[in-house]
């Protein structure tokens, strides 16, 4: 069966939303950790806290819309390769890992010099510090290889198929609440494809005749439903760690999360049709197309540049790393130039892997060996994110993913074509 290509169809307003996101995440990274250096020794801890830090919380966490934008991709580049499942997990699946693997050997041979240059602790916290990011990619691959299928789900059952999994996401909670904390990773599953399931059904149209009155009757409830499940319990009030919740709604997610991603999807279908429009101009296609090439490039060396720069506040620890107070603050204008200055650096050199595409070495495409690189690929990247970026076998189950996604690909006209409209429809480099 030949692929099924289809003429490029892309929505300007949700690449603007991705970028918006994007520079959220690193604003929230870069701005919420109080880095010290007493007696040359690296402290870190987060700062804001108390009630207004949690309010804010809530405002700015923006995975849900990362998510939402990737279930829209994700319909769109599934229709490309309708028919060739196992070329659709592999190219999409090489996209991912092949910056993540360049990510995790960089990083990890840093911490080995270190290591023999008698700093194991220094190379351990800069390994534990730069893999922060890759939750969100271990994540992603899984939900980017049930992607064909939750869009065929949407298609026969419309809204059911999110009312499950948010089900699921608050039984989950219920059990996790009861004493079993194992419970709570499964979350790392049904929360986040719920998110991305909103992006399939805004893809799909789902709400395309809704009413601005529906549209504001479920934000505004999903909103009291966030504030009711903190007041009442037992959720945190906080969305990401701070230093009074240590444990947030965001690792391991919960269904407040669910919530959140309604009332961010609600307003995200409100204001994409109030807006949407004047973004469909050349020269807005042109410039959201070029912002949304390196985002993942930006997204996994962003931690890696703010490491670099508290290095260099090690030689000045009074200018870069000062104690909480109003220097820290006047400072803070410095320390965001700092780490954008490093990461565009940081950008210019390795942004080239996202379009590196591998070759294709089988002779048949089969889905299960490509599905063997992504669960590899997804191993992988989850222990350098729990353990650290090292020399050992979570490198190595990365690399061997590659052959894996390799072999599951063939080389045939279609591959092209499709590969080509893929480009198209999420504005990656050819």
């Amino acid at each position: 069966m030949t692929a099924v290509v289809t003429k490029p169809v892309r929505d300007p307003f949700i690449d603007l939303l991705r970028v918006l996101a994007m520079g959220v995440v690193l604003g929230m990274h870069w701005l919420t950790p109080l880095i010290t250096a007493p007696g040359g020794q690296i402290r870190v801890e987060i700062l804001p806290s108390g009630p207004a830090a949690w309010i804010a919380s809530w405002c700015i966490q923006v995975m849900p819309v990362i998510f939402l934008a990737g279930g829209v991709a994700n319909t769109a580049v599934a229709g490309a390769y309708r028919g060739r499942f196992a070329q659709y997990l592999a190219v999409r699946g090489a996209r991912l890992v092949v910056p993540a693997v360049v990510l995790v050997g960089v990083v990890a041979l840093v911490a080995s010099a270190a290591g023999g240059l008698g700093h194991p602790q220094i190379g351990r916290a800069v390994s534990l510090s730069a893999m922060k990011p890759l939750w969100f990619l271990a994540v992603y691959l899984g939900v980017l290889a049930l992607a064909p299928a939750m869009v065929a789900a949407q298609r026969r059952f419309g809204w059911g198929v999110p009312a499950a999994l948010a089900a699921a996401a608050l039984g989950v909670d219920a059990v996790r609440f009861a004493g079993h904390e194992w419970a709570a990773v499964l979350n790392y599953a049904f929360v986040w494809l719920f998110a991305h399931q909103l992006g399939i059904a805004y893809a799909l149209g789902a709400v395309r005749s809704a009413r601005p009155g529906t549209l504001a009757a479920a934000g505004i409830g999903a909103v009291a439903t966030c504030v009711g499940m903190v007041a009442l319990g037992p959720y945190p009030p906080s969305m990401i760690g701070l230093s009074d919740v240590p444990v947030s709604n965001l690792a391991p997610p919960t269904g407040a999360l669910v919530a959140l991603a309604v009332a961010q999807f609600a307003a995200i279908t409100w204001l994409g049709r109030r807006f949407g429009g004047a973004l469909r101009t050349e020269r807005w296609r042109r410039t959201l197309d070029e912002a949304n090439k390196p985002l993942m490039t930006i997204y996994l060396w962003h931690l890696p540049a703010m490491v670099l720069l508290v290095g260099a506040g090690l030689v000045a620890p009074a200018l870069l790393l000062p104690e909480s107070g109003p220097q820290w603050w006047l400072v803070r204008p410095l320390w965001l130039v700092g780490c954008v200055a490093i990461l565009v650096g940081l950008v210019r050199v390795f942004h080239r892997f996202e379009s590196v595409r591998l070759p294709a070495l089988g002779t048949h495409a089969r889905p299960a060996t490509a599905l063997a690189g992504i669960a590899l690929a997804a191993a992988g990247i989850a222990w350098a994110w729990q353990h650290g970026a090292a020399l050992d076998g979570g490198l190595v189950a990365l690399v061997c993913s590659l052959g894996f996604l390799a072999y599951a690909q063939v080389p045939t006209k279609e591959r092209v074509k499709a590969a080509a409209n893929e480009a198209a429809l999420i504005g990656r480099p050819k």
